[in-house]
Order: C-alpha cells, then sequence, then structure tokens
C-alpha cells in the first residue's frame, strides 16, 4: 500500500485520521467564512461535519449560518467560479435532503436538559449529522443571521454535542471580529489569487487578533494552488494554510477537518 500512494501520502492520510479521532474533553465549535460568496465554505464545513460523525461517533452539529451571503454570484473572487452547493447551503452539500432541512419547533430545544432535548425536532442527515439552518434576519438589508442570532439558537445547544461545526460565509472583518470570541477555531476559505488571499490574510489576522486560532484553506476549482504559496502564508500568518483542489475531494478535506479540530483543542473556552 505504501509503494503504491506514497509514503508522504499515507503519513498525511494516518495523521489526519489520528486528529480526527482526538478525545474532546468538552464541546468546540468551529467556524468557517469565505472570502466571497460561494468558493467553498458550505462544502469544507460538511465535509468537515460528516468527518467527525464517521469518525468520532459522537453528536455533531452543522449550522447553516450563511443566509443570503451565497446566492449572490456578483460578488464571487474575479477569475473564479461558484461551486456547485453554492446557494444549497452546508445542509445540502452535507447529503441533507433538500426538501427535509427546516427544523421543526420545539420547546424542549428552547431549554434542553439533555442531549434528546437539544436534537430534537432537527433534522438528520445519512452520516448522522444533526442540522440546523439560521434564517436570515428580517428586516432592510438584513441578509445574514448575525453571532447574536448564533449565540440564541446555537449557544444553548452546543454544550450536549461533541463538535460544533458552523458555516458564517461570505463575511467581513469586523463580523470575523465577532464571530472569533464564540469559536475554538476559524477556517478562511479564498480562492488562489492575489486580492482573494490578501482578503483571507486580513480575515484570519482578524480572527487571531481576537484571540481565536484560525487558518486559511486555498481552493481552486482547476489546477490545484501552490504548495509553496500555502507555506508561505502559514509562516507570514504564523498560523496553518492547507490546499485544496475541488475537483479532487479526499484527503485534503480531511486534512483540513483535522487542523480545524486540532488547534480548538488548543484554545480555551471562550467567554
Amino acid at each position: 500500500m505504501r509503494g503504491w500512494l506514497g509514503p508522504a501520502l499515507v503519513d498525511r492520510i494516518v495523521a489526519a485520521d489520528a486528529a480526527l479521532r482526538t478525545p474532546v474533553p468538552l464541546s468546540r465549535r468551529v467556524a468557517f467564512v469565505e472570502t466571497y460568496p460561494g468558493v467553498g465554505s458550505a462544502e469544507l464545513a460538511a465535509a468537515a461535519a460528516n468527518r467527525y460523525a464517521l469518525r468520532r461517533h459522537a453528536p455533531v452539529l452543522l449550522v447553516d449560518a450563511a443566509g443570503a451571503s451565497q446566492q449572490r454570484p456578483a460578488q464571487v473572487a474575479p477569475g473564479t467560479a461558484p461551486v456547485a452547493n453554492a446557494g444549497a447551503g452546508s445542509l445540502v452539500a452535507a447529503g441533507l435532503d433538500p426538501a427535509r432541512t427546516e427544523a421543526t419547533a420545539s420547546t424542549r430545544r428552547a431549554r434542553p436538559q439533555s442531549l434528546a432535548d437539544a436534537l430534537d425536532g432537527l433534522p438528520t442527515t445519512g452520516h448522522g449529522v444533526t442540522c440546523l439552518g439560521l434564517p436570515a434576519p428580517a428586516g432592510a438589508g438584513a441578509n445574514v443571521p448575525t453571532v447574536a442570532d448564533w449565540e440564541a439558537q446555537v449557544g444553548v445547544l452546543a454544550r450536549f454535542l461533541d463538535v460544533v461545526v458552523t458555516d458564517f460565509g461570505a463575511r467581513r472583518g469586523n463580523e470575523v471580529a465577532a464571530i472569533a470570541p464564540a469559536s475554538h477555531a476559524i477556517c478562511v476559505v479564498t480562492p488562489p489569487g492575489r486580492p482573494a488571499v490578501e482578503a483571507a490574510v486580513h480575515l484570519a489576522r482578524q480572527a487571531l487578533a481576537s484571540g481565536c486560532p484560525a487558518f486559511v484553506t486555498l481552493v481552486s476549482q482547476r489546477r490545484a494552488p501552490s504548495l509553496l504559496a500555502a507555506r508561505r502564508l502559514a509562516a507570514g500568518l504564523s498560523a496553518p494554510a492547507a490546499v485544496i483542489r475541488r475537483r479532487r475531494p479526499g484527503i485534503g478535506e480531511d486534512e483540513v477537518a483535522a487542523t480545524a479540530l486540532t488547534i480548538a483543542l488548543r484554545r480555551r473556552e471562550p467567554s
């Protein structure tokens, strides 16, 4: 097997698998944001949630808090195309039936006293990921749920779950700074073009300045981004950087999920 895959790739697979199975003493909150709508945060958040559920055999909640941020194709990064599931949301990307993404109203979930209460009325994927979609707030100009919206609906549930993965979609620096205190790790997803990478660095630094570990994931629809570029990015941020080729999913998604959980375990409980 080592001769077929190559020792380096086998080592990466083994390391990612070990990280994904690491015991979690307290619930961990992993957030995904992206520099432009539709570049891949929904798919990567969904992939991470599926991997946690399959490898850990413990309760995992996937939250779609991207709102309408993934439905604005005019704002896609120059020179790139939206991913296939953009606009469908991370819940559908995780395998949830598009016709069954709505949660059922539940008084038990509003004031949970147990895991069963916390999951009451929430749909679940075939991989065992429990899903919750947050609607965009009412009001002129409001198109994405705020951190306060997230806290109101997810904060009371998080303590019963092993890992909570949230796709916040495209966000600005001040929004990432608000997300950071409620998260243990933030993954910033970006295409490899220079303007987008600069935007990703800014978002990651906003998270780091707010005390939350962050890392950048370069996503390419066509050819794989340069590993050297990722290493330079990691060195400049003093944080990890990952590389994903969207047409060849697999070990890259494993490593993103593993990196997110690894750095989340290093952070003390958010306030």
